[in-house]
Order: C-alpha cells, then structure tokens, then sequence
C-alpha cells in the first residue's frame, strides 16, 4: 500500500508526497519490505526534444535536445504495474522531436509516422532551429502520451490479471502526474487511473486522466485521509501556513497513526515542480529553511 498526495502550493508551484514504505500483500499480518533508497516512490522524469543533425543532406542523426526538462510521477498500486508504467513512460519522453506536420512544426514521438515518415522530406540543411518558433511542452500532451502507456500497460500486463479472474480497479493502478505547462506557464496536476468502459454490452478496462484543479488536494492508495487533508489545509491556510506545509503536517499525523496492516509509514518522501522543473525536495521557497526537524503546523 502507498499514499501519495499531490497539490499547489501556489499558481507557480506544485507539490508531491509518499510514504516510503513498500509493500507486498499475502496473508494477513504478512512480511512488510522497507527500501532504503530515497525517493524509490517519487519518479523524475527527464522530457528532451530533439531537432535534427544533418550529414549531407537529409537529416542522419538527432542532436543534443533542443529543449529539456523534467517532471513527476508518483504511482499506487501493482509493484510490476507501476515498473512497467514508469520505464514506458521514460523512453516515450526522453526521445521525444520536433518535427513539421502539415503546415506547422509540432512534437511528436520518436516512433511516430510524422517523425519516422516526413522529417527526411521536409527538414533540410539551411534550418536554423533557434530562429524559430517551435511550440511549447503542454501540459495536456504529457497527459496524453502518460495516458497512452498506461494503455500499453493494460494492454500488455493489466488485462492478462483480468484474464485470470483478477478484478482490475483504481487500487489496482493510480498515478499523479506533475507537469509544468509551457503554453499556461502554470504547474498542472494529473490523475492516471483505471475506469470502465461498455465495448459491446462488456466492461472493458480502460486508462483515464484528468486535470486537478487549483483549489483541490489529490489523494491517491488512501482515499478516505483526502476529506481530513484538505480541512487541514484549509485551517492552516487560514492561519496563515501554506497548504504544501499542511499538507506535510496532516499526512505525517495520519501515517503515524496508520495501524500496520494498512502498509503505510516510514518516512514522507517529498518532491515539488515548478517552472524549473520537478525536484526532488520541498518547493524552493522552503529549501533554505527546511530542516528534517522542523516545526510543522499543529492541525
């Protein structure tokens, strides 16, 4: 079991958090596994754009990324799932071009037909990519290009569990998705889960995404502590605290009264994102006073 929470701390930064702890269920009371890695439950992902390298005339290689940045994703649910997940979305996003499609240039993926297809008709050696205006990372085509491994998970993994009487719910995978969003020049927060879908009178599993508004708190593996966050953040606030601090302060409580049998606990991993990108500590106007010790808000 896991519990990730995610939000914004304020329209330029956004915040992410989980337990430590991993898990493996079994029987009741069964063998709890602790990783010492840091961060094991916080991913970074890098997100690079390449333009092309010209040898001759046609475009033969792909140079140094012309754009690079990172963001975050944190998941609960199947271990193998969420490995799975994680590497597909990896190679999607670290290889990602610019290439012209139609009238315009666009990013695409490394394996797509716009890149594989019309780059060698339409790049030639006299571009000069930094004199032009090449679109901006949106939040939403991350969300789509997460949403479309996930597909592949279900696809290649999932549905071999539905298979064999496995019933597969929001338990089964959920992930936050944390992407700064050139074209808004805002943090944008995404749900991944699993939903259901009619496919001739039979429920069919199927991946879902949807924004997380400003004003919400995403809760993931532990639903029912999402009510009790977000009081807690709307009393600290009003006490003049930030909702990342009381969110921090409340998901700690609640982990240390966590009973044993629920898998949660260890220590509270935290990652933030801003125009910069995804890191892996507190939003930047904690780190020069952050310290492991410090004070949280009393909620």
């Amino acid at each position: 079991m896991t519990v990730v929470v995610a939000g914004y701390n304020n329209p330029r930064s956004a915040f992410l958090l989980a337990d430590s702890l991993l898990s493996r269920s079994g029987s009741p009371g069964g063998k709890r596994i602790v990783s010492a890695v840091r961060g094991e439950k916080l991913h970074k992902i890098d997100v690079r754009i390449g333009v092309p390298g010209f040898i001759g005339e046609a475009p033969q290689n792909w140079a140094s990324p012309f754009y690079s940045t990172t963001i975050g994703v944190a998941c609960a649910g199947n271990n193998t799932g969420i490995d799975l997940f994680i590497n597909k979305l990896r190679n999607l996003l670290g290889d990602l071009r610019y290439s012209w499609v139609g009238t315009d240039y666009k990013i695409v993926e490394e394996t797509s037909r716009e890149a594989v297809h019309r780059t060698k008709a339409y790049y030639d050696v006299s571009i000069n990519f930094a004199e032009r205006h090449l679109p901006k990372l949106m939040g939403q085509a991350v969300a789509k290009w997460a949403e479309a491994c996930l597909t592949e998970v279900l696809d290649d993994y999932f549905h071999k569990m539905s298979d064999q009487n496995v019933r597969l719910t929001n338990n089964s995978f959920s992930a936050a998705l944390l992407v700064f969003c050139e074209v808004r020049e805002q943090p944008v927060i995404f749900k991944l889960g699993i939903g259901q879908k009619l496919f001739n009178k039979t429920p069919l599993s199927v991946s879902t995404v949807k924004e997380v508004s400003q004003d919400d708190i995403l809760v993931l593996g532990k639903p029912s502590w999402k009510s009790q966050i977000l009081t807690a953040c709307s009393t600290g606030v009003e006490r003049g605290h930030s909702r990342y601090s009381c969110c921090v302060a409340k998901t700690s409580s609640l982990m240390s009264g966590a009973k044993a049998e629920n898998f949660v606990g260890g220590q509270i991993k935290i990652g933030s994102l801003d125009r910069h990108g995804f890191i892996e500590g507190p939003p930047s106007a904690f780190v020069e006073s952050f310290k492991e010790d410090v004070q949280w808000p009393n909620l």
